[in-house]
């Protein structure tokens, strides 16, 4: 399973969301968005 390529594909898709998090600026309605983003994982 672990070469099926929707496993490969969210796997990727969830390290640039969390890459995305970390690289925006830090402002209070983005950190909510972030927050948002990441609890949802």
């Amino acid at each position: 399973m672990e070469n099926n390529q929707l496993v490969i594909l969210s796997k990727r898709f969830a390290v640039d969301i969390v890459n995305i998090c970390t690289e925006t600026k830090d402002t209070k309605r983005v950190n909510d968005l972030i927050n948002q983003m990441l609890r949802s994982k």
